[in-house]
């Protein structure tokens, strides 16, 4: 059986991700803080943003797991800061859960992952642009970018394949919580007018992790955005 592993899947577009998979029949392990009220979803309970995880509890759950990976880097935390306000402890929070933390995971399961393996990104509209008030979230997600282009250099060779796919504005709680969305905002900066859904995200996460000819590839997700 093919396993996805994906990171921060108790809600928003993790969950969507993780409900997809189940959907196609994977076995699906949520690497998360809480857990998803999703019935299938294997648990494991870990703060991506602590120093010093303990990495066998997903040892543990994967046992002796022997068949293709996908794992999702998906979990993000999102602060409105500025390039001359910066909280140095949240940025370094944030940093642990949105690159260090990723490239734990990639190094524990590089040995699991066999052929037809994948190393999936969530990346962000702000991966490749900058708003005011988003320094750290928009840095991070750049790094997101860079992360999924060293990956794929260094897997070459080994049938496993990376990508990296940049939601734009998605109807999740933590966008909701931290952004200002109105039907103003909609019309003049997004083309279809209203916002991304999780599950469109989730399909497009599907849809790379079986698709080897993806590898190295940055994909917008974003409704078509209105450059002004």
């Amino acid at each position: 059986m093919r396993t996805a592993i994906v990171t921060g899947g108790s809600s928003g577009i993790g969950a969507a991700i993780c409900q997809r998979f189940l959907d196609e029949g994977w076995r699906v392990i949520s690497v998360s803080r809480r857990h998803p009220e999703l019935a299938g979803v294997h648990h494991v309970a870990i703060d991506l943003a602590q120093p010093d995880w303990c990495a066998s509890r997903l040892e543990t759950c994967l046992g002796d797991h022997s068949g293709p990976l996908t794992l999702v880097h998906n979990a993000a935390a999102f602060s409105h800061d500025k390039a001359d306000a910066v909280d140095a402890a949240y940025l370094e929070s944030a940093f642990r859960l949105m690159v260090a933390s990723p490239a734990k995971l990639n190094q524990l399961l590089a040995p699991r992952l066999v052929p037809d393996s994948s190393i999936l990104y969530l990346g962000s509209t702000l991966a490749d642009i900058a708003v005011p008030g988003a320094f750290s979230y928009s840095a991070l997600k750049h790094a997101t970018i860079g992360m999924m282009r060293a990956t794929q250099q260094d897997f070459s060779g080994r049938s496993v394949h990376s990508c990296c796919i940049c939601p734009g504005v998605t109807a999740t709680p933590m966008v909701v919580a931290n952004t200002a969305i109105d039907e103003t905002f909609l019309r003049e900066r997004v083309s279809f007018g209203r916002l991304v859904e999780p599950t469109e995200i989730a399909s497009l996460a599907y849809f790379c992790a079986v698709s080897p000819s993806l590898n190295g590839a940055v994909l917008h997700a974003n409704l078509g955005q209105i450059n002004r």
